[in-house]
């Protein structure tokens, strides 16, 4: 799959999930794409969908740069591939090569959300937001083009 067109998401509606491991690849072409996995977020037919999926969900933040729009600079922290974007940065390195195929698993338990990248833990944070919802692929904007394939999802006890 590949993501195009304007800001958007591409939303699992198969079912909403609380407790789950999802992995799946993903590459990029340019490093100025931009992408992310959202989880746990609400439905696309709430008001202000996408505003809601910021604020009461989780992106698993997929832009090599960390840029930052109301700055106009790159290497936010909170804003690079691996970040629980806007809530925690990266503990570790997440740079990946341009053009070859990464791995996000993510183990999403209770409030714990641990995201592996190519193996390694980036990140481990404990939420406060929502404990169930929907799974989305962002679609950041016309020129990025990120490629999703071998999604799985596992649901856990």
């Amino acid at each position: 799959m590949e993501t195009s067109g304007w800001y958007g998401l591409y939303w699992y509606m198969k079912e909403q999930f609380g407790n789950f491991v999802l992995s799946l690849d993903w590459r990029i072409s340019r490093r100025e794409e931009n992408s992310g996995v959202f989880i746990r977020i609400p439905a696309p037919d709430v008001a202000d969908a996408l505003k809601q999926a910021d604020t009461l969900g989780h992106e698993i933040q997929i832009d090599p740069r960390g840029f930052d729009s109301v700055t106009n600079t790159e290497g936010h922290p909170l804003k690079i591939t691996g970040a629980i974007y806007g809530l925690q940065a990266p503990s570790a390195s997440t740079d990946v090569p341009i053009g070859a195929w990464n791995t996000y698993l993510m183990e999403v338990d209770g409030p714990r959300i641990r995201v592996m990248l190519n193996g390694q833990l980036v990140n481990d944070y404990q939420s406060s937001r929502q404990q169930t919802g929907y799974i989305a692929l962002q679609a950041h904007d016309s020129v990025s083009r990120t490629q999703y394939r071998n999604l799985q999802v596992k649901k856990l006890p």
